[in-house]
């Protein structure tokens, strides 16, 4: 049985005595005066009633579709006030009772579902930076810069802490061996850790000679950088070295 509407439409047989809508929008004394004393026409009155009848059974159905609550005539308005402020909002679950909206072009519209899945869409749909496990993720908070000394940012919980994990790599850092075949390589982090340096790893390659160091050693990191010294190569002669460092 259909949820009660008692809000019904008035004259809207085939027949009903109703003036028509060209007749009524031409005649501008009744729409913008209003019916004036003496005799009203019928089938004005028939027009006037109808139109706001429609458009009060039409809302009325549209609260009964939404809530699944009788629209009743009572003579009263909180319930009706009530359930036409519920019906505002989509139900969730149920397809057939979401709004649809306009793409949207200003900061102040509504997003398109459509919008927030495009990625050329400048108002797709935009997130903060993760805090907690369940979270999604930030584009941003995945920052990398891809060139041949560079670096990764992970976002990561450790002990219930919010951290951004961070790989860096340094390729062919060079400098000159002194006469013993010695030296120290300053290898600068292309970026900062926040925090600290958790482990390195370097190799003493030089891409532009084939004369590798027999022996390597690095020194204690900063958060900036770190220096590496380095043995038995060529004296006076080219070195470099390559290496990965990660921390947070």
């Amino acid at each position: 049985m259909p949820t009660e509407n008692d809000f019904l439409a008035f004259a809207v047989g085939g027949s009903a005595n109703v003036t028509s809508q060209t007749a009524y929008a031409a005649n501008t004394t009744l729409t913008q005066g209003g019916f004036q004393s003496g005799i009203a026409n019928s089938a004005d009155l028939n027009k006037v009633w109808r139109q706001s009848s429609i458009m009060s059974a039409v809302l009325a159905q549209f609260i009964v579709a939404r809530t699944g609550s009788p629209a009743i005539d009572d003579g009263t308005t909180a319930t009706l006030l009530a359930n036409l402020e519920l019906s505002s909002a989509a139900v969730n679950g149920d397809s057939t009772k979401t709004f649809s909206v306009a793409p949207a072009t200003a900061s102040t519209h509504a997003v398109q579902f459509g919008q927030a899945t495009n990625t050329t869409s400048p108002l797709a749909l935009a997130t903060t930076a993760a805090t907690v496990a369940n979270q999604a993720v930030n584009l941003g908070q995945l920052a990398a810069s891809l060139a041949s000394s560079g670096y990764l940012k992970i976002p990561v919980i450790s002990g219930g802490v919010t951290r951004i994990f961070i790989l860096q790599w340094v390729r062919n850092i060079t400098a000159t061996a002194n006469g013993s075949g010695q030296a120290t390589i300053s290898a600068a982090f292309p970026i900062t850790f926040p925090n600290a340096v958790l482990s390195y790893s370097y190799t003493p390659d030089n891409e532009f000679s084939s004369v590798g160091a027999q022996r390597i050693a690095a020194q204690s990191p900063t958060t900036s950088g770190q220096n590496v010294n380095i043995d038995g190569v060529t004296a006076s002669g080219p070195c470099a070295i390559s290496g990965l460092i990660v921390g947070y």
